[in-house]
């Protein structure tokens, strides 16, 4: 597989087109949200924010995104589940999904895989991490691979992205 380097991605939602490209971010802590939509919008995507797992699988049924970030600690329906539902709905199951997590297990990052989640972040992350992995999957990019052994303990925990 090919290996996508977060420093060789430049482009913004504002080049890919003259519509915005929408993001739909499952985070229940205000203060990470405002940050967060902040850096995103400068760079031309919408944010809408939802603070629970129902509310996301609805938001995405009424108003398709280009790409979901979920995070792992919410309560009520997890963050695999959400991912695991929009991944077998022929609908949905095209949608990039970026996990983000404080969780570092190889179990986590394996169940998230196993779910359909396009990317894995852990926390804390770099903006510029989180900005690359956007429009790497927002562009059609692939960015799961396993890394080598002398490559452990990158961004992602198991994970080179």
């Amino acid at each position: 597989m090919k290996n996508y380097e977060t420093t060789s991605v430049t482009t913004t939602a504002k080049e890919n087109s003259n519509k915005k490209k929408k993001i739909l971010w499952l985070d229940n802590e205000p203060y990470r949200q405002s940050i967060n939509r902040m850096f995103l919008e400068s760079q031309g995507y919408e944010v809408v924010f939802v603070s629970n797992g129902l509310k996301a699988l609805e938001s995405t049924r009424k108003n398709i995104p280009d790409l979901i970030l979920l995070d792992l600690m919410i309560q009520g329906i997890s963050s695999y589940q959400i991912c695991g539902i929009l991944k077998r709905d022929n609908r949905f199951w095209q949608i990039p999904i970026i996990m983000i997590s404080a969780r570092t297990g190889e179990d986590d990052l394996m169940l998230a895989k196993t779910n359909g989640a396009d990317a894995y972040i852990t926390k804390p992350f770099e903006i510029q991490t989180l900005l690359s992995r956007v429009s790497l999957l927002i562009n059609g990019k692939k960015v799961w691979e396993k890394p080598t052994s002398s490559q452990a303990g990158l961004v992602g925990a198991q994970w080179k992205f």
